[in-house]
């Protein structure tokens, strides 16, 4: 059965985003307890290489795993910081690990766990914001590779000091629970983490400084930047206002990626390259 160009375009699309990937730099000063939340997780090694998910049906069961889900949580209900009253997850529940057929499930999981944290429902909107701009960016093309890196990494403690214990804000575990009422993996003012993920700094065309905190990026290749302020853009700033599902999280909700889809990737954020290593 032979493909037509369009079938032919979308699949070398499809291979061009899943081998070179995308990055996302998120600023640490807008954001410094997500970035807390990324750094620990990191640094415990929760990680394997992320991959873009882009059916919101599976986010649900994701949160739910890492104690986000269902509202109210522990964050909404009992905040340990007053004012951080939304549950951060890390990985993010939009993206899944390293086969695509645990998806629906754990697929983000490593043996360590998922790594939550109490946040301000103002941070959890902007990186739910950044999130639903990068990856329109790419196309929301499924299976897209992963890359964060940060500036002003060292406004956030975690990402400073990686020898920090949790504080209450975090709960981590031991394993990937299996159901939402499974606590007995989850600690906080546990051990710090053993040793900081390799850090990796570079300079920007644009003269920025970064920080990439899932691997090492090649000189030349290309990140995306979000701009800070689209969600206030005229065009969509009505369709934001509406009330967005509790149990959405940070990773970008339905509403913010319908949003994101109405605008011109200029207006999302901007490009930048990779031009030397520090």
């Amino acid at each position: 059965m032979s493909m037509s160009y369009l079938q032919i375009f979308a699949l070398a699309a499809y291979l061009i985003a899943a081998v070179s990937g995308a990055t996302v730099t998120f600023n640490c000063n807008t954001i410094p307890e997500t970035c807390n939340n990324m750094c620990f997780a990191l640094n415990r090694r929760v990680y394997n290489p992320l991959h873009f998910d882009p059916d919101t049906r599976n986010r649900r069961g994701r949160r739910q795993a890492a104690g986000c889900v269902p509202s109210p949580n522990r964050c909404s209900r009992t905040p340990p910081t007053p004012a951080r009253v939304t549950c951060d997850e890390f990985p993010f529940a939009s993206t899944y690990g390293l086969n695509p057929a645990l998806r629906p499930n754990l697929g983000w999981f490593v043996a360590t766990g998922a790594t939550t944290r109490c946040v301000s429902t103002a941070e959890c909107r902007s990186q739910g914001g950044s999130l639903s701009a990068f990856y329109q960016s790419f196309g929301r093309v499924d299976g897209t590779r992963i890359d964060v890196a940060f500036t002003n990494p060292n406004n956030a403690p975690y990402c400073r000091n990686p020898g920090m214990a949790p504080d209450a804000d975090f709960r981590t575990g031991t394993r990937p629970p299996s159901r939402r009422d499974l606590l007995d993996g989850f600690s906080t003012g546990g051990k710090p983490p053993v040793r900081r993920a390799k850090v990796y700094e570079y300079r920007t065309a644009g003269n920025l400084t970064i920080r990439s905190v899932t691997g090492p990026l090649e000189i030349g290749s290309e990140i995306f930047v979000p701009n800070d302020e689209w969600q206030n853009n005229p065009k969509v700033k009505a369709m934001l206002a509406r009330r967005q599902g509790d149990d959405e999280g940070c990773a970008g909700t339905r509403v913010q990626m319908d949003a994101a889809s109405l605008l011109e990737n200029n207006e999302l954020g901007a490009t930048d390259k990779i031009v030397e290593q520090l």
